[in-house]
């Protein structure tokens, strides 16, 4: 059986073992993890236990994305919305 991959909003000191219905997450079918996995093992996080720092997500247990990262996300985010905003594209190039 595939797994549902949730994602949360915490708080900095909460407890990370526990999700309760009343927070903010999505669902992420594993379809779509096991695809983008390799693509995002550029994230530096930190995983399951003892919070040991690693690359990617944590396939099987939990994984805490930072500040660092989540910013890097936010300006590509804001910069998406922008685009769709002015029915424009976003390009890529590598220099």
């Amino acid at each position: 059986m595939a797994l549902i991959h949730q994602f949360v909003i915490v708080e900095k000191e909460s407890n990370i073992n526990l999700i309760e219905d009343w927070m903010d997450k999505i669902d992420v079918s594993d379809n779509l993890i096991l695809y983008i996995a390799d693509s995002l093992k550029w994230m530096k996080v930190s995983c399951s236990g003892n919070l040991s720092n690693k690359n990617g997500l944590d396939y099987y247990g939990y994984t805490i994305i930072k500040e660092e990262v989540l910013n890097q996300l936010e300006s590509l985010e804001t910069m998406c919305k922008a685009a769709l905003e002015r029915g424009s594209y976003i390009l890529h190039n590598a220099i």
